[in-house]
């Protein structure tokens, strides 16, 4: 695997974990895509993304494909979708998100929606942005907010159905050991 930080990762159907973008230090923001076979321990290059840079998101999808979103380049932030096939070996664009966003959580919920949470974006603040992708209607919808700033967090789905904002930034320096649960509109 490349070195670099600020990486989307995500777990799909096929057992492997794929890992997308991020910054090489030295060498800047990476477009690269690998993937991460348990059964042999070894990493693969599956080529290049078309979102550039850091702090991307990224989810497993219950059609076995991985959807990759947003990004920053240290230029600007991006609100692309791209979903990444892995039978097939190929990429196709989703709807952009409402705004470009980075350093948001992401995750499938158990209905197939995609929610994506905080983050940031244009301001230097982190977001209490909510908003829910339904892949079939190719949409975005905006759902209840975070009841306080986040990014730099993580977002997982549990069995029940409810969604976990766990820890993150509120600014920067200011680290929270909280975690807000969202059951449908309610957080």
């Amino acid at each position: 695997a490349r070195r670099r930080w600020g990486i989307a990762a995500a777990g799909a159907t096929d057992g492997r974990v794929y890992a997308f973008n991020g910054n090489s230090g030295a060498g800047g923001t990476v477009r690269d895509a690998e993937a991460y076979d348990p059964m042999t321990a070894a990493w693969g290059s599956i080529g290049s993304t078309s979102i550039y840079g850091e702090g991307s998101g990224a989810t497993g999808l219950r059609d076995g494909r991985v959807l990759l979103l947003g990004g920053y380049d240290n230029l600007s932030w991006s609100a692309a979708v791209y979903a990444y096939n892995p039978v097939m070996h190929m990429w196709s664009t989703e709807a952009r998100m409402p705004e470009g966003h980075a350093y948001f959580g992401v995750t499938t919920a158990a209905d197939g929606r995609v929610h994506v949470v905080g983050g940031y974006s244009l301001t230097s603040l982190p977001s209490t942005n909510h908003w829910i992708y339904d892949l079939a209607a190719r949409r975005w919808t905006t759902a209840a907010a975070l009841p306080s700033r986040r990014g730099h967090l993580a977002l997982v789905t549990l069995r029940d159905g409810r969604l976990l904002a766990i820890g993150g930034d509120a600014m920067s320096g200011i680290h929270l050991a909280t975690v807000s649960a969202w059951t449908p509109d309610v957080w």
